[in-house]
Order: C-alpha cells, then structure tokens, then sequence
C-alpha cells in the first residue's frame, strides 16, 4: 500500500506484515513452481513518494533473486515469452484499475562470437554491445467489471542496461548504465537492469530454524542488538524502475493534494505471467504462444508466501489475486505458524499472541481506517466471521464468563477457559491485573453454563485427575502445556527444565516484570525484586528487561529469564510426549470412563 503524499517518502511495501488492503507477498525462491522459473521470480516490491519527485509516485519491482554479477558470459536475462507487471489498486476491491506491462527483445549482433560485449562499451547502444535487450511499456486499465477497458504504449524499443562485464569492457558501467533511463509518454521516466539487491535478509539464520540466538548475544532471540548477516549482498536482481504523475493511477485521475485526500492510497503488487502453451518451431528462439496468458508469480509484502503461507499452497498464492486472498489464506494470517515457532524457541521475548491475529488480518486485508485503508467501503472488517468461512475452527481464550460470552457473539468456535493457575501469559483481554483471577475449577462450569459452544478447561491440569474433574464439570477438551515442558521433545533451556523438577506447590507468581502484561512464571530474583516495583506498559517494560536476559552464566539466567510454568509444576513428569499422553489417557479413564 503506498501513500500518494506530496513532499514525503513513503516505502510501506518494503516491509513485512506492513498494513496493505488486500496485497500479501512473497520473495526469494519462495514456491516448488517458481524455484524452477528464475527468470519469472519476483523478489520485492517497492512504491513510494522520490524527494526529487515530489508529484509523482516510483514503484520499484524486481526479478530473478540471487543473480551473480560475473555469471557471464550470458549472465541473467529477462525472458521475452514472459509478461512483466506492476499492478495498482485504487478502488480496494484487490484488483488492478492500473497495470503497467514490459514486453522484452532479445537480439545478437554477432551470433558467431562468444563474447557478451567487446571492450570497450562507452554508451548503452554501443555497437560494441553483443547481447542488446530492449522492451515496450503499457499502460493497461480496467473498469469495475475488471475488464480491459484500455492498452496504450507509453515507451517503445527501450534498452535494458547491460550487465557490469567489468572495467576493461565497461570503463564507466554508472555512466552506460544511466543511458537507459528513458522518459515515458503522460509523463515520467523507465529504467530496467541488474542493480544490487537492496532487501537486507539473513536467508541462513531463517531457514535453520529461525537461528536468530547469535553467538555473543545468548538469549536476545532478536536482530536488533546486530549481527545479522545480509545473505543477498553482492548478489543482483533486475530491477524495474518506474516514475509516473500520481494522476496516472489515482481513482480519480487527478494529483493528490494531502495525505488525509481520498485519492491518497493505492494497493501495488507485481506479477509475471506465461502462456499456458507454448509451441517452439525446429529451429526457433523464441516460443509462439498457443493458449492464454497465466499468472505464475506474485509478490506484495516480501516474506508473506516464504515464511506465512505453507509449502501446499505456495503455488496457489502465486498463480491467484489479492482479491482472493481472504478466502484463500486468511487463516494463516490469523494463526501464524512464526509465532508458534518463536514463542517455542525464545520464550524470553514475552510471548507472542498464536491465533485470533485479527491485527495481522487487518492490516493485510482491510486495512487500517485512516492510514492505508482505501475508500469508505473496505473488506469486512469483522474477520472471524469472514475467516471462518475458509474453514478455519477458531479458538480463543477467556479468563472471566464476560470474556466468554463477548467471544461467543463474536463468532469463535470455541472457548478456552483459562484460570488463573495457568502458566505463561494470562488469555485476558479485561482491563487491570485483577480482572480475571478465577480457578480452572470454578471458571469452567461457569463458562459452560454461559455458553453453547465447546469449552476447554486451561490452567493447573497436569495429570488424569485434573481432565476427570473438567470434563466432570462440563468441558469438552482441556489444555495442559507446562506438563509437558519434562518431556524431551520440550524446547526449554536446561535450567528451566531443572527448576521445574525442583518446583513445590507455591513457587510460581502473577507477574508483570518480564513484559508487562500479567503472566505466571517460577518465583525468582527478578520476580522477587519488581515485586512492589512500577512496571511500564506491555511491550515497553519487555524491552526494558530484555537486556537482563542476555546474561550467560546459568545463575544469572536463573535469577533473571522468565520461567514460565502454571501451579500445576510440582505434577511435571520427565516422559516422552506420546508415552505421557498414553498415561494422561489413562489416568483419565479410571477416574472419568469415556464411553
């Protein structure tokens, strides 16, 4: 989503989970089908206000991740069977109102040399260029019918900038290089080649097991204390630079006047499509197309289809619309599977919030009133309803029968009561620390009576006698987690695990120190010295304290890294997870048989 606003830059696709009505993403190899199409892999999308452009908005779009800059002699090409496109939205409805096509050439001058270009290359059409590309440029339009109501070609036989050969061939690259700028009809200016990769990722630390723990900085779990590598440094994309006037793709065709104008946001997101068949004569270069143009490539927010999107659905995500979005991957944005994987791994960080993300939701899809949402008229914003219909079951917590019953008339499927026993931070979205202090046992047939939909029983269950008792009061399923923090699947540092095989009935507190928000953890000397101390509002007290968890003797850990665990602790059992499960069940059966 970018902001149209005069005299100011606006980046906001170049982030994740940014605020974009209707526009999810992707980025470097993200997909099993793109993986094998480089030359159609788009890697990030970029739209903003240029400070010397004050009345136009740039949009960069890139191609073909991870290109070496000497991968000669051909080295990375645009592929003239392939269609190139920055798509805008103006009206919110996830389809394009604007689009803006590249259509590339290919040519040899000299077929019969091996050189890509003979020194030396002084402008970008020197003869001395072996390979030349050029490309056409569309403007393209739609009407609300998402018709094509207009094609027109708005810069013609444009060269791509070469590839840096080097200095002997190349002399002055920035010079050539700045050749194929070239101005664009309505207004504006073009601009394709290979430029370094701007996006800043540690792909290593990402894909091996978000190993963002750094040696030197044990327990920070995050980049912002530095050493984060840029995996993509050095390597090149081919980036497609356009500038155009503001008018050329606000809803109303007109400049925009002020950030607060309703013209002033637009939804951006690029893709590539290829032909459905394609027919190679004996003897040809290039394919003639037999069927229709199909989307094989789709990029809005970078990262969106690497890292939220599952494997099975990758290709989906690449070949569908924004405006399909909701229905097709809705449910990953409200239940993240990052947010399991970080709380798993870095329980320091305070806990991040797994399922209901309506904020993620909205920011994704409705966008934010105000700020990036478009018109009057968004997506609804009332995403249970709209998420449950992909067939999501929704689960959320209450700690009081109010939380409950404001849950239940919201659309969840489910209601999980947690009391107050419960380790880790408190399902409690009522106002003050003393909202919400009620005992599994005497919650949930108070929950159950208030509500029709099922009920889980969370907090203080540890053994086959704390799930008769739930389900002997009405729940339909329990919860247990720090039961299982004794079994060795369990990823918890080694002195969490001993503190709990130590734990007696009275050694957890309700705290607030770790991130300011109520949570139950092992009593230690943090714990025990915030006790009657002011805390700051979650999440700045959690970056408060986040240096406190950077210490590396296991006594300073101990004194000072939350420990979460319920009261249920002293019940924890050192057994593999499935062996614990048989036992849960069958402790279970003899104290409550299931028929």
């Amino acid at each position: 989503m970018s902001r149209l606003v005069p005299g100011a830059i606006v980046a906001s696709i170049a982030a994740a989970l940014v605020a974009v009505t209707g526009v999810f993403g992707s980025s470097h190899r993200e997909a099993p089908g793109i993986l094998k199409d480089p030359t159609a892999d788009n890697t990030d999308v970029y739209a903003f206000t240029a400070p010397d452009a004050p009345g136009s908005v740039t949009f960069v779009a890139n191609w073909i991740p991870l290109e070496e800059p000497a991968g000669g002699p051909y080295f990375g090409k645009l592929d003239p069977d392939a269609r190139y496109y920055v798509k805008i939205d103006n009206t919110g409805d996830g389809y394009e109102d604007v689009a803006y096509r590249w259509q590339f050439k290919n040519k040899f001058r000299n077929p019969n040399s091996f050189l890509y270009a003979a020194p030396t290359v002084d402008s970008v059409n020197d003869p001395d260029l072996n390979f030349v590309q050029t490309y056409d440029l569309y403007k393209e339009t739609y009407n609300k019918k998402r018709q094509l109501t207009g094609t027109r070609k708005i810069a013609s036989n444009v060269p791509v900038a070469p590839d840096n050969v080097g200095p002997k061939t190349i002399p002055n690259y920035d010079k050539v290089a700045a050749g194929a700028i070239a101005p664009v009809r309505g207004g504006g200016k073009t601009f394709v080649g290979p430029r370094d990769d701007a996006f800043f990722v540690d792909l290593g630390a990402i894909f091996d097991g978000i190993n963002i723990d750094k040696p030197g900085r044990p327990m920070i779990g995050t980049g912002n204390q530095g050493g984060g590598k840029d995996d993509v440094s050095g390597y090149n994309v081919h980036s497609f630079v356009l500038q155009v006037p503001e008018r050329e793709v606000t809803v109303d065709g007109r400049q925009v006047s002020d950030m607060k104008s309703k013209n002033a946001v637009v939804g951006v997101w690029s893709t590539t499509e290829r032909r459905r068949v394609s027919v190679l004569a004996h003897g040809a270069r290039q394919g003639s197309g037999k069927g229709n143009w199909v989307q094989v490539s789709r990029l809005g927010n970078p990262l969106i289809n690497e890292v939220i999107i599952p494997i099975g659905q990758k290709d989906k995500f690449n070949a569908t619309s924004p405006s399909d979005d909701l229905k097709n991957f809705g449910k990953f944005a409200l239940n993240p599977e990052p947010a399991r994987l970080l709380n798993a791994l870095f329980p320091q960080l305070g806990g991040v919030k797994e399922t209901n993300r309506t904020d993620i939701v909205q920011a994704l899809l409705t966008g934010v009133p105000g700020l990036t949402q478009i018109g009057n008229n968004p997506p609804p914003a009332d995403t249970l309803k709209h998420i449950k219909q992909t067939g999501a079951v929704v689960l959320s917590s209450a700690t009081t029968v109010a939380e409950a019953r404001k849950l239940e008339a919201e659309g969840a499927d489910g209601i999980i009561a947690q009391g107050l026993e419960a380790g880790g931070h408190r399902g409690t979205f009522t106002e003050g620390d003393g909202a919400g202090l009620i005992g599994t046992m005497a919650l949930v047939p108070q929950v159950v009576d208030a509500v029709r939909v099922p009920v889980i029983a969370a907090g203080g269950i540890a053994d086959g006698r704390g799930i008769a008792a739930a389900f002997a009061l009405g729940a339909s399923g329990v919860q247990i987690g720090t039961a299982f923090l004794g079994c060795p699947e369990a990823v918890v540092p080694a002195i969490h695990r001993d503190a709990l095989r130590r734990a007696a009935d009275e050694d957890t507190r309700l705290t607030r120190a770790f991130t300011g928000r109520p949570a139950r953890a092992l009593r230690n000397r943090l714990i025990d010295e915030m006790e009657d101390s002011d805390v700051l509002e979650f999440p700045a007290q959690a970056s408060l304290m986040r240096p406190l968890f950077q210490v590396d003797s296991d006594a300073a850990r101990t004194a000072f890294l939350p420990l979460w665990a319920g009261q249920a602790a002293p019940l924890v059992r050192d057994l593999p997870a499935a062996k614990f499960v048989d036992a849960l069940v069958a402790e279970a059966q003899r104290h409550f048989p299931i028929r």
